[in-house]
């Protein structure tokens, strides 16, 4: 018997983001992160100023999508918490299907189509103190022009190759 080398399923073709606009929500959408946000031990009248102050940022944002992902992008510094850092901005993603899935390439894509390929962003993984997790929702934090992370790499090195027991998908250079 010959055994045939699996092959990942080629992922379907990239379709850049384009302009949406934000449905308004529905009352029993708002009722509903109302009682989400009291179940996580927020009181109940912060847990609906918090609801509505998320609501008002929400639809200040600018609204981006393709046939995966549902992105907001938000430009004003005090609502994504980069006050200080004028010129930041904080992209948040999630997929149409909701999902819980993350692919760094896809994320690289979506920040260099919305803030540019020469603008560096961080994604943040926060003291528990600091934790928001409620939607299967990613956001990066893109830094000011000219603004880098101190961390990481700081020469490019991108391949497509398989060597050394690594394995890498096509298109590593995004």
């Amino acid at each position: 018997m010959t055994r045939r080398k699996r092959t990942a399923p080629t992922p379907p073709q990239w379709r850049p983001l384009e302009r949406g606009r934000a449905v308004p929500k529905q009352p029993e959408e708002i009722a509903e992160m109302v009682a989400m946000a009291v179940r996580s031990g927020i009181p109940e009248e912060e847990a609906i100023r918090r609801v509505a102050e998320a609501i008002d940022a929400a639809a200040r944002d600018e609204i981006w999508l393709n046939d995966r992902y549902v992105v907001h992008l938000d430009r004003d510094p005090f609502v994504t918490g980069t006050a200080g850092l004028e010129g930041s901005l904080h992209i948040s993603v999630r997929r149409t299907d909701r999902k819980a899935v993350h692919d760094w390439r896809d994320l690289q894509r979506i920040k260099d189509q919305l803030a540019g390929p020469d603008r560096e962003a961080i994604e943040v993984y926060p003291s528990a103190d600091r934790l928001v997790d409620t939607a299967n929702q990613f956001h990066l934090w893109v830094l000011p022009e000219g603004e880098h992370v101190p961390y990481g790499w700081f020469r490019r090195f991108v391949s497509d190759e398989e060597g050394g027991g690594t394995r890498q998908r096509p298109g590593a250079g995004v």
